[in-house]
This record gives C-alpha cells, sequence and structure tokens, in this order.
C-alpha cells in the first residue's frame, strides 16, 4: 500500500514537472536555513546555467546574477512580504553567464513551522523576455503611428486654415444674399473637411481611449440645415430624396460638440445615401429627455440581416455587408457609436431586409439661454447679425503690436488681416531666427509663433525668448504657439513650450479676439500700475 502510494506520488511530480517546463516555468524552493535551492530543469535553461555539470546555485551566488538596482528591489519586496505573511510578485533582470539579459517574472512565497519560523520559500520564475520584446516593438510602432499622423494632420490642416480663415475674412465684406449663402456652404464644407481629417485621427485615438470631445455653445439649427445641405449634394447625385424634418420643441442653442455631432450626422447620412439605390433618406431630429436630442437617420435602402446587424459596428466592417463598388473603410459606424457615448448617448439600429434601415443616435446637448453667440456656424457664418460681435474691436482700442512668425504665405497673410481688424499692427517674419530678431528690435506685446518654421523652430524662440528675458530683467511678453497638431498632441506641446496660449489651426476667430483682448488688458493694467 505505501509502495503504491509513493508511485502516485512520483507520477503526480512527473506530471507536475512536465507541465511547468512545458509551460516555460521554472520551479524553485529555498532552504532558508542553509542558503541552497532546489530547481528544476528549466530554472537552469533559464538562468544559462549547464544543469548536468554543475548543480544549482547558493542563494548568495543567485543573487548576484541580478542587476544591482533590481537586486536591492526584489530583497526589499520579498522582506515586506514576509513581514506580512504574504507573497511577492515582481519582474526583475537578471544577466545569464553568457552575458545575456533576460527580463525574469519571480512569484514566491515563505513557509513557516508550527512556531511561526520561516524555515523554507518556493515559487517560480518565468523568462519574459519576449513579451517585453513584444511590448516595445508595439509600442515603437504605436509611437510611429502617432507620429506620421501627426504629421499628415499638420500638412491638412495648415492649408485648411487658410482656407476657413479667408473664408471668414470674406464673409465680412459686402455679399448679396447668394453669395452668402455660397459662403455659409464653402465655411461649412471646410469644418467638414476638418472633421474628415480628424476620423483619419480618430481611429488611433479610439483605439488608446483618448477620444476627446470640446463642447460650446452652438446653433443647432442652423448647424443641422448646413450638415444636410452639404449632404444633399450626395443625395441629388443619385437622384434620392434628402429630407431633414426638426421638431418644433427642438432647441435652436445648446451646448455641446458640434464637429462631433456632425462627424456622427454626416456618416450615418452619407452611409444610408451610399447604400440606398431608389428612394431617400429622411433625417427627424427631435429633443429626447434629460437634455438628450435624438436623431433618426432612416433610408429605403436594402436592409441589413439580423445577424450582420452587430458586425455593422465593428471596425473596418462595411453596413450593407462587403460590396467592393461602395466606397469606405468602414470605420465610420464604429467611431460614431464612441462619439455617441462619449456625448452621453448611444446609436441602435432597426432594420428589415428589404425595407430599408434606421439607425438612432442620442446625444447630450443642454439647452443654452437665449443670447447671441459670436461666431460661425454657431449663430450662423457671416450673417449681418454677427458682424458688430465676430471680430470687432471696441472704438478707440489702444493699437498693439505684433510679430507674426509663419513661415506659409497664405497663412501669414490670413492672420496679419485678422490682426488689423483687432486694432494691431502686424509684423510678419517667415522663420524663427527673424523672429528672434524682431522680438528683440520691437519689443512687441505679443509674438505669434508658428510651432515648425525653418530655421528655429516656435519651441527653440520660445526658450530663447524667455532666456533673454531673465537675463535682462525685462517684462514678460506674450507668447502664442500656432500648431497644425492634432488635438492629441497638445498636452505634450504644452510640457515642451514656455508660452501663454496654443492656438490651434484652423485659427479660431474668437479664441484670436480673447487673446488680443487679454494682452489689451494685461498692457493697460501695467500701464496704470507706471
Amino acid at each position: 500500500m505505501a509502495g503504491q502510494h509513493q508511485q502516485a506520488l512520483q507520477e503526480s511530480e512527473q506530471r507536475f514537472q512536465i507541465a511547468t517546463e512545458a509551460a516555460g516555468i521554472g520551479v524553485w524552493e529555498l532552504d532558508l536555513e542553509t542558503g541552497r535551492f532546489q530547481w528544476n530543469s528549466y530554472m537552469f535553461s533559464i538562468f544559462g546555467i549547464d544543469g548536468v555539470k554543475e548543480s544549482e546555485p547558493d542563494y548568495e551566488s543567485w543573487k548576484q546574477m541580478l542587476l544591482p538596482e533590481d537586486r536591492q528591489r526584489m530583497e526589499r519586496v520579498v522582506r515586506d512580504s514576509a513581514r506580512h505573511g504574504e507573497g511577492w510578485e515582481l519582474v526583475f533582470r537578471a544577466q545569464r553567464r553568457d552575458g545575456e539579459i533576460r527580463y525574469i517574472r519571480a512569484v514566491g512565497r515563505q513557509l513557516y513551522d508550527c512556531t511561526g519560523v520561516p524555515r523554507k520559500a518556493f515559487g517560480i520564475n518565468e523568462d519574459i523576455t519576449q513579451k517585453k520584446e513584444a511590448e516595445w516593438a508595439r509600442e515603437q510602432a504605436e509611437r510611429e503611428r502617432r507620429e506620421f499622423l501627426a504629421a499628415v494632420s499638420h500638412d491638412l490642416r495648415t492649408p485648411l486654415s487658410a482656407l476657413i480663415g479667408l473664408n471668414d475674412l470674406l464673409s465680412e465684406t459686402d455679399l448679396d444674399e447668394q453669395q452668402r449663402h455660397y459662403l455659409n456652404l464653402s465655411r461649412t464644407a471646410g469644418e467638414t473637411l476638418l472633421a474628415r481629417i480628424n476620423t483619419i485621427l480618430d481611429l488611433s485615438r479610439l483605439e488608446a481611449g483618448k477620444v476627446e470631445l470640446f463642447p460650446e455653445p452652438f446653433d443647432l439649427r442652423n448647424y443641422l440645415s448646413e450638415q444636410v445641405a452639404l449632404l444633399r449634394t450626395l443625395a441629388d447625385r443619385k437622384g434620392l430624396e434628402l429630407e431633414l424634418v426638426m421638431a418644433e420643441d427642438l432647441p435652436k442653442r445648446v451646448y455641446g460638440d458640434a464637429t462631433r455631432l456632425g462627424q456622427v450626422i454626416y456618416n450615418l447620412t452619407s452611409n444610408a445615401i451610399k447604400f440606398t439605390d431608389e428612394g431617400g433618406v429622411w433625417i427627424n431630429v427631435a429633443p429626447s429627455q434629460q437634455g438628450q436630442i435624438k436623431v433618426s437617420v432612416a433610408d429605403t435602402g436594402p436592409g441589413i440581416a439580423p445577424e450582420d446587424q452587430k458586425r455593422v459596428f465593428l471596425a473596418f466592417t462595411q453596413a450593407g455587408g462587403v460590396d467592393k463598388r461602395k466606397e469606405g473603410s468602414g470605420l465610420g459606424l464604429r467611431i460614431c457609436r464612441e462619439l455617441a457615448r462619449l456625448m452621453g448617448g448611444d446609436v441602435v439600429l432597426e432594420s428589415t431586409v428589404g425595407h430599408g434601415s434606421v439607425f438612432t443616435f442620442t446625444a447630450t446637448l443642454p439647452k443654452t439661454e437665449e443670447q447671441s453667440l459670436e461666431y460661425g456656424w454657431r449663430e450662423g457664418a457671416g450673417s449681418s447679425a454677427n458682424s458688430a460681435t465676430y471680430g470687432s474691436c471696441p472704438d478707440g482700442a489702444e493699437r498693439l503690436d505684433v510679430v507674426v512668425a509663419e513661415d506659409d504665405p497664405t497663412n501669414a497673410l490670413m492672420l496679419c488681416e485678422l490682426l488689423k481688424g483687432f486694432n494691431c499692427h502686424p509684423v510678419h517674419v517667415e522663420n524663427g531666427l527673424d523672429a528672434l530678431d524682431q522680438w528683440s528690435r520691437l519689443k512687441p506685446d505679443l509674438l505669434l509663433l508658428d510651432l515648425q518654421m525653418p530655421g528655429a523652430d516656435g519651441r527653440t524662440v520660445a526658450y530663447q525668448v524667455r532666456q533673454i528675458e531673465a537675463a535682462n530683467s525685462w517684462r514678460r511678453t506674450t507668447v502664442a504657439i500656432l500648431t497644425a497638431y492634432p488635438p492629441s498632441e497638445l498636452e505634450r506641446i504644452c510640457e515642451q513650450v514656455d508660452c501663454d496660449q496654443l492656438l490651434h489651426k484652423p485659427i479660431d476667430k474668437l479664441t484670436l479676439q480673447r487673446l488680443i483682448d487679454s494682452v489689451r488688458e494685461q498692457k493697460r493694467l501695467l500701464v496704470g500700475e507706471g
């Protein structure tokens, strides 16, 4: 009987050894009195020791294989765990006999006798070097992707900034009703193009869980009308009816991220148009519960089979199935649902094959007070009702001197014209070195620096300005950095640049006006103190 029990125990130990070695796990036991180890064969492999020619090292010899900083950390973790009667888990680096550095995951626990004295310790080691290398490779790939997307964003936003800015300047000229209507559509198209650029960037941020909202007051009814006007061209090309129905009690002015709202509506509606060949698309917008609005996009398309309805919200999956005749990446609905949830709502689908589909989008957009909203479609782009507040400068406002460092000539022209409207005297330079020279000679009230310039970039110029100011005890110049990098990069830029404000391209005129007002107020206070 005893022999059978011994045989069963040996077989169990053999099975355990086979299992741990198959899993790539080293098993160890340490006698705390003698400092002697017992290892399974995989422990020798992990630490590069020939188990045939050598026996297990003692504890002190083994510790010397650990890198010094990791050795100290390991001893501290084990000591603290033993004090509390707990096990431990940590990752350390060890240098094998062949000089190679390996990353080891260790899990262990001490065994106590009946008097509470620790007698032994046991645990496992796992070589996770390959996992670490794969993690580093993923991180490097993610960094490279972010850098690529940031570069693409910069190259697209720079001309788009000029397009929207010059559009705004043109809106303040004498235009007839038809011209102003075309101009409003042009500006909304620019905003839509900006949203499309952001869609490219959103996939990366979506996967990282870093999509953000930038809420502000806007005119909901105007914005919806202009979005549908843009989409009408798509419907007309296919001979489809496109109708927008807004409930009578739909609020006019709301607070939310209009660009993200438009992105969702545009994607849902353009998808409906894309997959509908006859009939039309109807957009119904109504208030819902607790400050929410509900947007339903219904079409007379082919419908979506029940088994495909969950798949359409996955990345790279198209509504309506795989159809090479239909353009699109299949990202739109995935991003729509994520954005809707960020806005406190969701996107749901109802569809019957042969009878079309209805995508219903909800979002939290609190109603704002009846007051004048100051720019763009947020009160009707370029309308005469806005012209007094949008870009206006108070009578008698003191002139400000501004150095504008921008290497793109069209953006420079647009910025200088905007500044003139705020009673500023702009001096334009095309590179960072000239910006530093003009700043030191003119001592301007404001220094506008493009982040990327030849000679010296905005970051370098801002740093040198602060160094010179500190060395000479000069007053601090207001420095604003202009950047076409995506919003996701702004926090990183802020950490690297000593500036007072970041202006994100396309330049928002109201934001620029607020900056000018702030600089003018600071100057007034300084003069008063003097």
